[in-house]
C-alpha cells in the first residue's frame, strides 16, 4: 500500500509538472506573436507606414484593445503558473513602504486621471517599513489598483496602509485597504471571487473586459505572504479589499 501510494504521488508530481511546463510554454508563444502586433499597431498609428486619417485610426484601435487583452491574459496565466506550489521562491528584505506607494501613485494617476477618478493614498506612517517580499506585496497592490479603477466609471479609488500591534509573538501587521466607488459585487459573488477564472455575474464585458486571473492571483501571493484579506462589496455602490500582512514575514522571525 505504501509503495502504491508512493507511485501515485510521483505520478501526480509528474503530471503536474507537465501541466506547468505546458501552459508555461504556451503562454510564452503567445506573448512573442502579440508583442509584434502591438509593436506594428503602434508604428501604424505613428504614421511609420503612412499618414492615417481619423477613420483607419479607428478602424484598427480594436487590434490595439484585443491583442492587450489577450497579452493580460497571457501574463496573469504566467503569473498562475509561477505561484504553484512549491515552486515559488521568497526573496526577503526590508523596504520603507513609501517607496512602493510613490511608485504606484505614478503608474496609477494617469489612469484615474483619464477617467476623471480620484486617486487617494493615505499612508497612516510614512516611515513604516514592511519585511518580506517586495515584488509580492507591490504585484498585490497593483491587481487590486487595477481592478478597481477597472470597475470605476465615477468617484473615487483609495488606497490606505497602517500598521497596527496585535498582541501576538510576531508583532505587529500591515493593514492595506484598497476601496473603491465602482459598481461593486453582489452577495452570491463574494464566495466566488478568488476562484480561477470567476468572472462576477451581471457585468458587461465589453466594457470591463478581464480574464478572472486578477482576483485569483491576488489570494494566492498573499498566502504565500501568510497574509490574510477581506472583502466587502455592495452591487452598485463600490468594493473594500483589505489585505493583513506581518510586517515581518514568519521565515524572518
Amino acid at each position: 500500500l505504501f509503495e502504491e501510494v508512493r507511485k501515485k504521488s510521483q505520478e501526480l508530481e509528474e503530471a503536474f509538472q507537465e501541466k506547468s511546463d505546458f501552459l508555461n510554454t504556451m503562454a510564452h508563444e503567445i506573448r512573442t506573436p502579440l508583442n509584434v502586433v502591438m509593436a506594428t499597431y503602434e508604428l501604424a498609428v505613428d504614421g511609420f507606414y503612412g499618414e492615417l486619417d481619423e477613420k483607419q485610426t479607428k478602424g484598427i484601435e480594436p487590434i490595439w484593445r484585443n491583442a492587450n487583452n489577450l497579452l493580460n491574459l497571457t501574463n496573469n496565466i504566467l503569473d498562475l503558473v509561477r505561484l504553484e506550489p512549491k515552486r515559488v521562491p521568497l526573496h526577503i528584505e526590508e523596504f520603507p513602504f513609501k517607496e512602493m506607494i510613490d511608485d504606484l501613485k505614478s503608474s496609477f494617476t494617469p489612469l484615474t486621471e483619464g477617467k476623471g477618478l480620484d486617486l487617494k493614498f493615505n499612508l497612516d506612517d510614512t516611515a513604516l517599513r514592511l519585511k518580506s517580499d517586495k515584488s509580492k506585496v507591490k504585484g498585490i497592490l497593483q491587481n487590486l489598483l487595477a481592478n478597481a479603477v477597472k470597475y470605476t466609471d465615477r468617484g473615487e479609488v483609495e488606497v490606505r496602509v497602517c500598521g497596527l500591534r496585535d498582541g501576538k509573538p510576531e508583532g505587529e501587521r500591515i493593514f492595506i485597504t484598497v476601496r473603491d466607488t465602482g459598481i461593486g459585487m453582489k452577495e452570491a459573488d463574494m464566495s466566488h471571487l478568488f476562484e480561477v477564472f470567476y468572472m462576477v455575474e451581471g457585468v458587461d464585458r465589453r466594457k470591463y473586459p478581464g480574464s478572472g486571473l486578477g482576483l485569483c492571483i491576488v489570494k494566492r501571493l498573499v498566502d504565500l505572504l501568510e497574509g490574510d484579506i477581506h472583502v466587502e462589496s455592495e452591487w452598485g455602490k463600490g468594493s473594500t479589499f483589505t489585505v493583513i500582512l506581518p510586517s515581518v514575514h514568519p521565515t524572518e522571525s
